[in-house]
Order: C-alpha cells, then sequence, then structure tokens
C-alpha cells in the first residue's frame, strides 16, 4: 500500500463509519476508483482501521507495546565515556570501580550528562552493564597469532614448565612475551614490545625495542626490572630464542628461568592475554620500524602502565567446575581488583615499598593520564610505516 493509499483511507473512515448504509456504498465506489482497488480489499481496509480506536493501523511503525526501556541513549554514552577512560576494560571489572570513575570524572572537569543520568548509572545493576556494554561499539579487531616451529639447543637447558597454580600466591613469578608491530609485512627491522607480568598481582610493565637480537632484547629486560615494584626472582617466557638467550643468563644471578611446551600457548597464558588487552587494544596492528616510533611507544607504556597497574581491576580464577567427561562448566573467579589493591593488601612486599606505591597513587590523576595516553596515541599514528 502507498503512502497515498494509507492516507486517503485514514480520510475516508471517518465518513465511512457516520455513514447509513447506501452512503457507505458511495464512499466505497469512490475510494475504489482513486485507488485502483476492488470493493471487497477496501472493506477490509476500513474494518482493520475501525477495529483501532485511533484509526492509525496503516502507520509504517506504530508504537512498541511493552515496557518501556529504563535506559537511555545518554546512559550508554556515559557508560562509553567511562569505559574509554578505564582502557576499554570488560563490564565485570568496570562494575566493581563505577563509584570511583565516576567520582573522579566529576572532580576532574565539568560533567555534560544531567545529574539523573549520573546517579542511574551509578547504581546499574551488573546484568544491565552487560546489556548495555553490548549496545556500545567494539574498540579494536582481533587477529589470529602466528604460529612458527622453533628447534635449538637453548631448549635442552631451559626447563619446561606448567604447574602455574604454585606460583600465584606469591611475587617474582614473572611471565614474558613479545608482540610484534610488523603490520602484514614481516621482514626487516621492526618494533617490538615485551609484554611482562607478575601473576601473583598482574601488575604489567611493558617495553617497545627496534628488533629482537640481543642487545634489544636486554635493553627490554633492564628497563622493565627498574619499572617494576619487586624483584623479578623466575622468569617464564615462550619458546623465542633470542628471549630465551638473554634471560639465560638470568641464571647466574640467583634467579631461575623456564619455558613453554612448544605450540602450547596457554603454558604461558597469564601473559598471552595480556597482549590483546594491553597491546594490541593500545597500539592496534600497524606498523612501526623506526627509533622515532620505539620511543613514542615507550612514551605511550609508560602512562599506559601507570592507568593499568593503579586505576584497571582484573580478575583472578579461584575454582572451576567440571562435567563428567572433564569439560569446563563454570569457572569462578574472585572481586575484581588493581594490582595496587593486591600488592597492598598482602603481606608480599615490604613496608618501605608499600608506602611508596601508596604516594604514587596519591599523586595521580586518571583524567590527566587519559588525556595525556590520547594525545600519544594520535602522535604514535603518524608515525605509521608506509610499507605495511
Amino acid at each position: 500500500m502507498t503512502l497515498f493509499d494509507m492516507t486517503l483511507t485514514q480520510k475516508y473512515i471517518l465518513d465511512y463509519t457516520k455513514s447509513g448504509r447506501k452512503s457507505k456504498s458511495d464512499i466505497l465506489s469512490d475510494y475504489c476508483t482513486l485507488t485502483n482497488c476492488t470493493r471487497n480489499t477496501a472493506k477490509q481496509r476500513f474494518k482493520r482501521c475501525k477495529a483501532k480506536k485511533n484509526a492509525f493501523i496503516l502507520d509504517k511503525n506504530p508504537p512498541k507495546s511493552g515496557r518501556k526501556p529504563k535506559y537511555s541513549q545518554l546512559d550508554i554514552d556515559f557508560i562509553g565515556e567511562l569505559r574509554h577512560l578505564s582502557g576499554d576494560i570488560c563490564a565485570e571489572r568496570l562494575f566493581e570501580m563505577l563509584p570511583e570513575y565516576i567520582a573522579t570524572l566529576i572532580a576532574s572537569q565539568p560533567l555534560k550528562y544531567p545529574l539523573i543520568t549520573v546517579n542511574r548509572v551509578k547504581a546499574v545493576p551488573l546484568g544491565s552493564l552487560k546489556y548495555l556494554y553490548a549496545k556500545l561499539p567494539a574498540t579494536h579487531q582481533h587477529k589470529k597469532p602466528k604460529t612458527r616451529s622453533k628447534t635449538a639447543s637453548i631448549y635442552k637447558k631451559v626447563p619446561k614448565f606448567t604447574q602455574f597454580n604454585k606460583c600465584t600466591k606469591h611475587t617474582g613469578f614473572v611471565g614474558v612475551d613479545f608482540v610484534e608491530h610488523c603490520g602484514h609485512v614481516a621482514v626487516c627491522t621492526f618494533c617490538t614490545t615485551l609484554t611482562q607480568t607478575d601473576l601473583f598481582s598482574g601488575w604489567t610493565s611493558r617495553t617497545a625495542t627496534l628488533g629482537k637480537d640481543k642487545t634489544a632484547v636486554r635493553y627490554a629486560i633492564d628497563r622493565a626490572e627498574k619499572r617494576m615494584p619487586f624483584p623479578a626472582t623466575e622468569y617464564h617466557c615462550d619458546n623465542q630464542k633470542s628471549l630465551l638467550n638473554v634471560l639465560f643468563d638470568s641464571i647466574e644471578k640467583g634467579q631461575y628461568l623456564t619455558r613453554s611446551r612448544l605450540y602450547k600457548k596457554d603454558d604461558n597464558g597469564h601473559v598471552e592475554q595480556k597482549n590483546d588487552d594491553k597491546v594490541r587494544k593500545v597500539v592496534g596492528y600497524n606498523r612501526y620500524d623506526t627509533l622515532e616510533a620505539r620511543d613514542c611507544l615507550n612514551e605511550l607504556y609508560e602512562i599506559e602502565d601507570l592507568i593499568s597497574n593503579y586505576f584497571t581491576p582484573s580478575q583472578k580464577l579461584v575454582s572451576y567446575e567440571l562435567s563428567e567427561n572433564g569439560k569446563t562448566l563454570k569457572r569462578h573467579h574472585d572481586k575484581a581488583k588493581t594490582p595496587f589493591n593486591r600488592l597492598i593488601e598482602s603481606d608480599q612486599i615490604s613496608q618501605e615499598t608499600r608506602e611508596c606505591l601508596i604516594k604514587t597513587k596519591a599523586r595521580l590523576s586518571l583524567v590527566e593520564l587519559r588525556k595525556k595516553s590520547d594525545a600519544q596515541k594520535a602522535k604514535l599514528k603518524t608515525l605509521r610505516s608506509e610499507r605495511a
């Protein structure tokens, strides 16, 4: 039915319902002449319109029935701003930090959202927050990791290790992994990010290098060790030869080195999961192959490490339920906490380190750090390589 027929039907039905039998026949004849339809079709249209109180059944977008939505687009936009402020973390982790993030945002800049929106978002349940998260646009793209065959004599010197449940109860066990920034062309020299994660607290340190030779890896390890609040007692990495060769020297310093099994990504899962959350979400999949890009990456990582370690909460797996055939039915996680809170609440660090961390947290502002991070990301985009 055309828009002309719909409008004409709504106009004729008013006279049709008030007229007598003979007048109705004339109205039908006029309507059929104008719309070029049969009398039976015209009667059905009038009947449907008459059944409705307001005679608007022929509208293209009739009003929907049911409960009105509780949250508006303004609430979704506010949650999106909080997600960006947190570094695009998941809804479960954001839920634990909502009051702190909202208070920080209100204290640091004039709020552009009405008070009713702020209060409604502050009191949103976890289930509703997940539902509203699904309405937000995606922040990054996923890319499947590459698999390569690795064979070297260093593998005979470094033992394999898989029992990580014994190492999550104390600080010092650090997972190490590389993330390449080669774009789609893995040729010549390009930047690489070395990610270090403490299994107990989740404290993460990222360092960019140009290439993966022995000098570059040593530079990244030394730089990362200075930014950790406690010394590393054991390193665990994958089967990257250059990384194993450099870390093998740490055995002489009273440290230990273990490695993953070949082609088993879950053997180093504590740091592998950071590659997407802490590196790809921040810098993407572009190619960077200059010293200027490396320095820009390191400046960005210094800011992002402060955000991740002091303001971004994470959850640790406590237990899981298995079915009769060995499949995982349900996983149980602890309450979301920041790496800073995990260290402060534990007895794994000295009193001097604890006071230093508290002083550092007191002088930081999440809003200011996020603004600096966004500016650094914009600068990094201008340093992308033309090769990719």
